[in-house]
């Protein structure tokens, strides 16, 4: 029989309230209506591979909730911030005009016909804006342009 987890999460009201109250939303994301369950499965005393098993995740999952809980409470079952840079062009600059010279980039010769290596040596050297390649693949992307 497996072990007890050495987390084990007892629950005052409110959390109760707040946890069955996510777990039992329609149209929350999944991840939040999975974490509220592996934490009310918890606070039950069920063991990670019960929990595990009738939620269909892995044991490590349920592990790291449940740790996550015992640490920061409710708080703890929160996305932490990503690493890495901040972006420096927000999601969908290119509809607000950050990307609109990509259009004007194109008109001597279309987009289609050029790598996406091509395009960003022409936005460079033009002046337009100073993304980097991968931007602009993105940029092109969301515009449904394919180089």
């Amino acid at each position: 029989m497996p072990a007890l987890s050495a987390h084990q999460i007892e629950l005052n009201d409110e959390e109760r309230a707040e946890l069955e109250r996510v777990a039992g939303l329609l149209k929350a994301p999944f991840r939040d209506v999975q974490r509220a369950r592996i934490v009310l499965y918890a606070a039950d005393g069920l063991r990670d591979t019960e929990i595990s098993g009738r939620l269909d995740c892995t044991v490590d999952t349920v592990a790291k909730w449940r740790r996550r809980f015992t640490e920061r409470r409710i708080e703890g079952l929160r996305d932490s911030e990503r690493a890495g840079r901040p972006r420096r062009f927000p999601p969908g600059a290119a509809r607000r005009g950050q990307g609109g010279g990509l259009r004007a980039a194109g008109r001597r010769a279309p987009l289609s016909r050029r790598s996406t290596a091509d395009v960003h040596r022409l936005v460079a050297e033009r002046g337009i804006c100073d993304a980097s390649q991968s931007t602009i693949v993105r940029w092109l992307a969301e515009d449904a342009i394919r180089p």
